[in-house]
Order: C-alpha cells, then sequence, then structure tokens
C-alpha cells in the first residue's frame, strides 16, 4: 500500500545572517532522488526561488527534502506530506541570524499550487 501524496510547488532559501552561505538541496520522491543542485543564498539581494522550471518536481508523491549548508556544517530534512495529503507545499529553508538552519515551515497557500 502506498502512502499518502503531495506535491511541492517551490522551494524558497531565505538568509537572515549577514554572510553568504551555500546550500545544497536535494529531494527524493518516494526514496529516489528527483533533484540535487547547489545554491548561493546572498547574505543580501534576492533570495533563491526554485521551481519547476528549476526541477522542483510536480507530480503528487511523497517527499523528502533535505538540505546540507555550506559544505555539510548543517543539515535539515522534512518528509511531505507531514499531516495531511493531496496538500500543495511552498517550502522555505531558512539560515537564521546565527547562520545556522533555523527551520524548513512550508506553506500551503502559494500561488503556483
Amino acid at each position: 500500500m502506498e502512502g499518502p501524496e503531495t506535491q511541492i510547488a517551490e522551494v524558497v532559501l531565505v538568509n537572515l545572517n549577514d554572510e553568504t552561505h551555500t546550500v545544497e538541496l536535494h529531494i527524493e520522491r518516494s526514496g529516489e532522488e528527483v533533484l540535487r543542485t547547489t545554491e548561493t543564498v546572498p547574505a543580501d539581494g534576492p533570495q533563491p526561488v526554485l521551481t519547476s522550471d528549476d526541477g522542483v518536481p510536480t507530480e503528487q508523491a511523497e517527499y523528502t527534502v533535505v538540505a546540507s549548508l555550506d559544505g555539510g556544517t548543517d543539515r535539515i530534512s522534512r518528509t511531505f506530506p507531514d499531516s495531511r495529503a493531496g496538500d500543495c507545499h511552498a517550502v522555505t529553508i531558512q539560515i537564521d541570524f546565527d547562520g545556522m538552519f533555523r527551520g524548513m515551515p512550508a506553506d500551503t497557500n502559494s500561488d503556483r499550487c
């Protein structure tokens, strides 16, 4: 029996720290890697937003989003859906003021859904 499914509309990388950071991001769909990318997240200026144009998968499935910071100084992951199936998520990966990951909140009211 397959588990609940959801959709990832976009991944937003937000940097609250005063230094530029590198984030290695990969997304797994039902256990298989479907996207791996490395993004520079500036201290000031536009924050990267990854969409289907960048390879973010749009099919309904179970997804795990994993991010590593600056070559592995910090790591964060989250599996979607974590509560309700069928939602469409805009995922935000936040680098906090101390230069470490703060969290990975998700919004189900994205304009891309």
